[in-house]
């Protein structure tokens, strides 16, 4: 019979999550299915509450809707020490017929053989990595499906299973010090990178990349139980391996942070003689300036230097009469009065902030007598020699052209 449009006097219905056998005359509910001794079964929830559009018109039209969150939250464990900013999200995946979620192992990582200590066994890691309800980032270790996949958490995973002679290196030991070594078209990519040394075997995984060195102690640290370059060593080997542009701004973003020294990078130079990569390490060296405050003004340091220009100066602070800072200005020549910045997609993306930076601009040139011009993100990344160029003109000067790289 068709249900009252009134729920109050609806017939009490039992959806206490007893277990039924599937029918076709079931009423429309959620329902999870589970598969046991052959037979079908299903968890029978409540369908949400019919209400009367009549009862409707005299309720406030306000509809409060909880949508899954995003947290980010400080993990800390016994593997990891609390080293890793984890991301946690909360997804609608209810368990055993449960109301909340539960994430398996309050969402951190676990190696297959603590499986058992969570109550699971193979046939249950099998099946609920086939159903979406664990994830398998790499070989041997497993994590809740219901967390983000991020490189926070692909480094936690590495913790559980690196070898006892292995190192987390490169840029996923400079990510783990809070620097990241991606350029803007490799910030996709989350494989994390571990070192071994000569003649001990790589394993092979698709899911990590390893590479073999020769670490001394100085290079090795330890966080917890994670094991990883020195914030030193991993400078030096990013402006070792990496593309020019993005090695001298990991160089730059590892001093702006005070996590190194450019005396502490010129010191452990001698230490990678012979080393692949050191010669462009030795020339990047000397380029970094631990003032720049952006990947982008690095980059743009970088080609105004390879034009052969002289090298600008950073953070340009303009004073008013009254010794008070009016405007900072990113890379100059203030002899000349000569400005040059790198307009990020981040602060200087929208149509406000584009007209708020020409007025600022305008403002300099007015009281200041500074002539100051803006490159965005296409012009500092782009082939063409456009900046260089327009650099030039404003210094009187004729760029060496094509740049290296």
């Amino acid at each position: 019979r068709p249900l009252p449009l009134n729920p109050a006097s609806a017939p009490p219905l039992d959806y206490a999550g007893a277990m039924r056998p599937l029918s076709p005359l079931t009423l429309p509910c959620e329902r999870t299915s589970y598969r046991s001794a052959g037979s079908r079964f299903a968890a029978i929830r409540p369908p949400p509450p019919m209400v009367s559009p009549l009862a409707l018109s005299d309720q406030p039209r306000t509809t409060t809707i909880a949508a899954p969150a995003t947290t980010r939250i400080r993990r800390s464990s016994a593997h990891y020490d609390g080293a890793l900013w984890m991301t946690t999200t909360a997804m609608p995946f209810f368990r055993d017929g449960g109301s909340m979620p539960t994430p398996i192992n309050a969402g951190r990582p676990f190696r297959r053989d603590q499986a058992s200590d969570l109550g699971l066994n193979a046939y249950r890691l099998t099946r609920d990595v086939a159903a979406g309800l664990l994830r398998r980032p790499l070989r041997q270790v497993y994590v809740d499906g219901t967390t983000a996949d991020d490189r926070d958490q692909r480094i936690a995973c590495l913790a559980l299973v690196l070898p006892e002679h292995a190192v987390v290196w490169g840029r996923s030991a400079a990510w783990v010090w809070g620097v990241n070594g991606f350029g803007p078209d490799e910030r996709h990519l989350m494989t994390p990178e571990y070192v071994v040394p000569h003649h001990r075997g790589r394993k092979r995984d698709r899911r990590v990349r390893v590479v073999e060195a020769a670490l001394t102690a100085p290079d090795v640290v330890e966080l917890g139980a994670l094991r990883l370059t020195s914030p030193t060593r991993t400078a030096l080997d990013l402006a070792r391996h990496l593309h020019r542009p993005w090695a001298l701004a990991a160089l730059d973003a590892f001093t702006s942070t005070g996590l190194v020294g450019v005396s502490e990078l010129n010191a452990g130079l001698p230490r990678l003689f012979h080393h692949p990569g050191v010669v462009q390490a030795r020339e990047l060296v000397r380029l970094v300036e631990p003032k720049t405050e952006s990947w982008g003004e690095s980059v743009l340091r970088l080609r105004i230097i390879d034009a052969g220009f002289p090298r600008p100066e950073a953070q340009i602070e303009i004073l008013a009469p009254d010794g008070r800072v009016v405007y900072r200005i990113d890379l100059g020549y203030p002899q000349l009065r000569i400005g040059i910045e790198y307009d990020g997609e981040d602060h200087h993306g929208t149509r406000a902030q584009q007209q708020h930076d020409e007025a600022r601009r305008r403002d300099l040139g007015r009281r200041f007598g500074w002539t100051v011009h803006g490159y965005g993100r296409g012009a500092v990344l782009g082939r063409r020699p456009g900046v260089e160029l327009a650099v030039g003109e404003l210094l009187s000067l004729t760029p060496r052209l094509p740049r290296r790289w």
